[in-house]
Order: C-alpha cells, then structure tokens, then sequence
C-alpha cells in the first residue's frame, strides 16, 4: 500500500481539510478565504500509541527493531511547512528501539512542537507516520536532510501549498491530501526499498478559529494519539 492510499483509507483522522476555508457567494463565483487566527498558535505531539498488528509486519524476521516517526505540518500563510525529525538527524534522539511483544509508544513529556506557534492562516494540516527502519542510519539521515531541503526547493512542496493559496478550488481537501503526500514519498521509496515498513498513519486538521479541545485525543483501529496547543 502506498503512502497516499494509508493516508487516504487507513489512517486515525481528526477534522476535515473544508473547515479550514470559509466559502461565501460571489456575484459571479464562490469566494474561499483563509480565515487567520486573531493569536499564534501550534501544536505538540505528546503520546502516539500503535497497539494492533505491527509486530507480526515488522518482526518476522528480527527480535528487535528501530523505529521512528515523521511529521510535516502545514498552513496557508505561505510560511516553510514544518518537518520532524528536525535537520540534521540525530538517530540517537529520533530511533526508538521495539522488541516483539511491545506496544509501540513514543512518550514525549510535555511535546515535542510539531508546528510551531504563529498565526495560522487557514489553519494546520498535520501528516504523521511511524516507520521501521534497518541499520543504514546514514542513508536514511541523507534522505531526510534532503527532505528538508526538498520542501522549499523549485518544483516543490511549498511550490504546490502556494499554489492552492492563491487557488482555493473545489478539490482543496484531495489537495492538501497530495501535499501530505508528496512531503512524505521520498522516505516511503527509501525505506521501501531497503525490505522495511511503514504504518500507523495520522492526518489533522485544525483551524485557525474556534476551539482544537475536542481533537487533540483520538483513537481508531488499535492507533491512539495526544496532541496538546501551544498557544
């Protein structure tokens, strides 16, 4: 399955990409705006709890095994999206080691920021993945540096988020979905083509206006996340 389809069919979903527009009648057409935040505000990770079938993916063959995540958030004030693990990677801080029986569970104490406070234009598209990972950690440094520097890049992801910025359409939820996406595919080729896996897919949307208390616990199908508000 490839990452568009986990995060299209099987990933723990919280909000829906149209409350981060408002749409009004236009004399001609229909108006989308992005509505702003009257203060800054971001987002935490706190807890990512994954408590069904993972082991019988990723142990077959190995009693331990490394594993991390991968987020990328995103508004559309046209600021850099924002990509964990941060820039260099630091296998020591970002690798967790699993053994066969465990639940997998990062506990991160207060947060770790996934996007940080600013004023949200729109509001914030969250993408998470949890990936095993083999021992080619420089490898796997190397690409996500480069995905750092992809994101920004010409032909890029913040290409595309400028884009619809300018062109909200009708299809805003498949396209910030395509974002998600494309942020995320270099790491899914690599690790798929070293025989390793991914899972547990997370994606949120947050608005910039009114309140994130119900969606920042959620659960679905053995995945369990706690986001907490920086604001």
């Amino acid at each position: 399955m490839t990452v568009q389809e986990l995060l299209a069919a099987d990933a723990l979903i919280v909000g829906n990409p149209e409350e981060l527009v408002e749409r009004k009648p236009g004399a001609v057409q229909e108006v989308i705006e992005w509505p702003k935040s009257p203060e800054p505000r971001g987002l935490t990770l706190k807890k990512l709890t994954i408590s069904r079938g993972w082991d019988k993916v990723l142990w077959m063959f190995d009693a331990e095994n490394e594993i991390f995540y991968t987020s990328v958030a995103f508004d559309m004030s046209g600021n850099d999206p924002f990509l964990l693990p941060p820039k260099p990677f630091d296998p020591e801080a970002s690798l967790f080691k699993m053994t066969k029986g465990e639940t997998i569970e990062f506990k991160l104490g207060e947060g770790e920021p996934v996007f940080p406070e600013r004023v949200l234009h729109g509001g914030i598209s969250l993408f998470i993945m949890v990936w095993e990972s083999d021992d080619k950690t420089r490898r796997l440094g190397e690409t996500l540096n480069k995905m750092h520097e992809d994101l920004t890049a010409e032909g890029s992801v913040m290409e595309r988020i400028k884009s619809l910025i300018l062109n909200p359409g009708k299809k805003i939820t498949d396209e910030i979905l395509s974002i998600g996406t494309a942020a995320l595919q270099p790491l899914a080729t690599l690790l798929k083509q070293n025989g390793n896996e991914f899972l547990a897919p997370f994606r949120g949307y947050y608005k910039a206006q009114g309140s994130w208390a119900s969606k920042l616990s959620a659960s679905h199908n053995g995945v369990s996340i706690e986001l907490g508000e920086l604001a």
